[in-house]
């Protein structure tokens, strides 16, 4: 069948450094057309080279492209509204993160007679039949995945009870539970600091060894004031 776009009349403005006044973008489908979408919309309307490219935020600083999959979703599930103002940054390719390789689907024909209302961030409930004796969380988010849709490697369940090869039983789901999912490209885990912040960009602009050095002498003296005033603050209590 044919692609039907709607006819209603949508329009964006973005702005970004040293831009003279907002840019306006006014034939795009917010049903149809993804966050991927409007990038390359504007990377082409700026001309911006193929080594470059779009980071973008709501005008209030909230990150709207920092994970690669909320990018496949339209302009209308992302909440970006007719008339809204957007911020953007252009950057070196390197720069952004890319989503990790997505795992061969696993195969689960238990089907089960028990149902298990699972929520997902943004997506809201699904009801899901299981096993609740034999299921593992795995189990669980692989059935979820064919329920909703949505691939099984962006979501992720966080709970303090369960491990590796436990039912849902031990972890403490039953037919009563609401058990929460939440989105995202990359695995739940949190690196080392230090190797997280060496290296982690390419600044667009090439910075100085000195202005450098003036940057983090004047970060690390601001930090220092802040833990002084905080202690001074406590023991005046």
């Amino acid at each position: 069948m044919p692609v039907q776009k709607s006819m209603e009349a949508f329009n964006l403005q973005y702005t970004y450094p040293h831009c003279p006044e907002p840019k306006e973008i006014t034939d795009m489908d917010p049903a149809t057309n993804t966050v991927e979408d409007l990038m390359l919309r504007i990377c082409h309307q700026e001309g911006i080279e193929n080594s470059k490219a779009v980071c973008l935020y709501t005008i209030e600083g909230m990150p709207l492209t920092d994970d690669p999959f909320f990018n496949t979703w339209s302009l209308k599930d992302r909440h970006i509204q007719n008339g809204g103002k957007l911020y953007v940054m252009f950057t070196p390719k390197e720069n952004l993160k890319q989503a990790p390789r997505t795992p061969q689907r696993e195969v689960n024909d238990i089907i089960g007679e028990d149902n298990v209302r699972c929520h997902i961030m943004l997506k809201g409930d699904f009801e899901v039949k299981v096993d609740l004796a034999s299921d593992t969380l795995r189990d669980l988010r692989q059935k979820l995945s064919d329920e909703s849709g949505i691939p099984a490697h962006v979501l992720h369940y966080k709970s303090e009870r369960g491990g590796v090869g436990q039912t849902l039983l031990d972890c403490g789901i039953n037919e009563e539970s609401t058990v929460s999912f939440s989105l995202s490209s990359f695995p739940d885990e949190h690196p080392d600091t230090k190797e997280f912040y060496l290296n982690d960009v390419v600044p667009s602009v090439q910075q100085s060894q000195k202005g450098l050095s003036a940057f983090f002498s004047s970060l690390y003296a601001v930090v220092r004031y802040s833990n002084i005033y905080y202690t001074v603050l406590l023991l005046s209590f």
